[in-house]
């Protein structure tokens, strides 16, 4: 009986990851991004700590934030898919909401790299690619805010 309950749970388990099998890149993109920002984010912290000849510890807070960020990050990709596939899968290029919601969440992880790596090194490279990305995502915002405002004329 013991041994029939076993195969009944390990095949469910396969089943959820069968299912969500289309988005397992999209999915370890997300790992990746997180487990490098987690690791450049301690190597920052360390070197802000030494030039402010601060004693440094590893916080274990921050481990477990990292961990909350994945679980949340990992899942809102997977009802993403849940909701691309089953829920507004009638709308055209629905079938992109995974990967829209990856690449928000990788982008906001390559900000934090960006600033993790010019903490730790202190390159000129560093600032200037920060401020074109600035630079970049106020140009977007202005356009989507005059895109909206055209749409609500238009009505």
């Amino acid at each position: 009986m013991k041994l029939d309950a076993g195969r009944r749970v390990c095949g469910l388990m396969l089943s959820i990851v069968g299912y969500f099998t289309p988005i397992g890149p999209l999915l370890l993109c997300i790992l990746v991004f997180i487990a490098i920002d987690f690791v450049t984010g301690c190597w920052a912290s360390y070197r802000r700590s030494k030039r402010q000849h601060r004693e440094w510890y590893f916080s274990s807070y921050a481990a477990w934030r990292t961990v909350e960020k994945l679980f949340f990050s990992l899942g809102t990709v997977m009802l993403a898919f849940v909701l691309s596939r089953h829920v507004i899968g009638f709308i055209p290029k629905s079938e992109l909401l995974p990967n829209l919601c990856t690449g928000f969440i990788c982008g906001v992880e390559f900000w934090s790299f960006l600033e993790n790596a010019g903490d730790i090194s202190e390159a000129k490279i560093f600032r200037i690619i920060k401020r074109y990305t600035i630079n970049k995502v106020h140009e977007f915002d202005e356009d989507v805010t005059k895109a909206i405002d055209e749409d609500k004329n238009r009505q």
